[in-house]
């Protein structure tokens, strides 16, 4: 599949058309996108949860700046890195809000992301579930000594954590918090029915499936462009700070690992495509379960 095959221009004749470009890490969501952008008069909006946050531009993959001086890009780095963490609900207000301004300035939104989960909510929307604060790791362990999250999760609410992976510390904390502040588990919660965004919206939706070996040369690849460019001096410069929306990035401890060596070992290396691999394997069975592309591309 390449450009001149790539036909939209029916979706241009819809007063709400939508553009949704999903994928697991470097598999080259990014690219397509400038392409749709430049051919379609469009403007790119984020739809990665690490690539709100200010702090990383290399390590979470920010569009560089040339890319930005040629198409708009909307909710890239403008969030501090901050604890708390901003929530799916803040994103997609803000989502919606830069897709409404597309539509009334004659543009093609195009959102473009490999949080599948943000871009699921989205769409589908989410149940009305009480804001409570996160609960702390230690806190729930202390609760339930010689049991690990995961374990709790399925003592308090075994609905959800059917639907949560194991390696998920972050939603397995997010649906712990729910359950021990409001006393009812998150699958009681989502019963109720979910407000919907971005309805009136004509979506079409591409996936990027690219083959096994090809993916790890592409993360391998991205990795050593990445520090071709500074990485080991963002690394260097970043400090891990507990609860941080970035600290807890793929990878980044690896890196941390070996910054009193100057630069980054075999070790760490290794470390790092290893973990940023098994996110987009995750990434990858994710899509396929909830995603439901109008195209797919295969590479």
């Amino acid at each position: 599949m390449c450009m001149d095959t790539l036909n939209l221009e029916y979706l241009l004749h819809h007063p709400f058309p939508l553009v949704c470009l999903a994928g697991p890490t470097a598999s080259g969501k990014s690219n397509l996108a400038l392409k749709i952008a430049k051919k379609y008069n469009g403007v790119i909006i984020n739809a990665d949860s690490r690539q709100v946050y200010q702090g990383l531009p290399l390590l979470t993959a920010q569009p560089s700046l040339q890319d930005i001086q040629e198409v708009p890009h909307e909710l890239y780095q403008y969030v501090p890195n901050k604890n708390p963490e901003r929530t799916v609900m803040q994103w997609i207000v803000d989502v919606v809000q830069k897709v409404n301004e597309c539509h009334r300035s004659g543009v093609l939104p195009i959102l473009v992301g490999g949080s599948g989960f943000y871009i699921h909510a989205l769409e589908s929307g989410l149940s009305n579930i009480p804001l409570v604060p996160r609960i702390q790791e230690e806190d729930v362990l202390a609760k339930y000594p010689n049991h690990s999250l995961y374990e709790i999760l399925e003592k308090v609410d075994k609905c959800s954590a059917k639907k949560i992976m194991i390696q998920d510390k972050q939603r397995i904390l997010r649906a712990l918090s729910i359950y021990f502040f409001t006393e009812k588990p998150l699958s009681f919660w989502q019963t109720f029915q979910k407000n919907t965004h971005l309805s009136q919206c004509l979506w079409y939706k591409i996936f990027i499936q690219v083959e096994k070996t090809l993916l790890k040369q592409r993360i391998q690849a991205r990795f050593h462009l990445a520090c071709s460019k500074g990485l080991y001096e963002e690394i260097s410069n970043f400090p891990l700070i507990p609860d941080s929306p970035l600290s807890r990035s793929i990878g980044i401890k690896a890196l941390k690992f070996s910054q009193h060596l100057g630069y980054f070992g075999v070790e760490a290396e290794t470390m790092f495509l290893i973990e940023t691999w098994r996110y987009a394997k995750r990434q990858r069975t994710w899509f396929q379960k909830y995603f439901i592309p109008n195209l797919t591309i295969q590479l």
